[in-house]
């Protein structure tokens, strides 16, 4: 999937992570769920699990920590918006986590994909 020459960058990149998801065996259930609290990117499923996702997006050939990217005051809007959803009852999971997908797409080459699975936990101060 080539990177767009314009357009939402971000948009790029879930498809991206959704598609790369996808072959390692998650189903995506949900794309860019809106809620009170923010957006959830992707909501999979992976057996009786479901993965809340959040994709960071980036250019460039510069090293990217993915925990540079993620403050904890996003991890906290990302667990409510993730509460809310399960509290709808739109869910049927046993479990949960929070994984992380980070798509880079260098200045030559294609891009790459850094997936974190359990990336933290709900309340993690870390």
């Amino acid at each position: 999937m080539p990177l767009p020459a314009e357009g939402p960058l971000g948009q790029w990149g879930e498809r991206l992570a959704a598609a790369w998801l996808e072959r390692q065996g998650l189903r995506i259930c949900d794309r860019r769920v809106r809620t009170p609290y923010g957006e959830i990117d992707l909501i999979a499923r992976e057996g009786d699990t479901l993965v809340f996702v959040e994709v960071k997006t980036r250019r460039g050939d510069r090293g990217v920590s993915l925990w540079e990217l993620m403050r904890m005051a996003q991890r906290k809007r990302i667990e409510r918006s993730a509460r809310y959803y399960l509290s709808r009852g739109r869910a049927g999971a046993r479990r949960y986590r929070w994984d992380l997908v980070l798509v880079v797409q260098p200045s030559q080459g294609p891009p790459v994909i850094r997936w974190i699975r359990s990336a933290w936990s709900e309340g993690d101060p870390s």
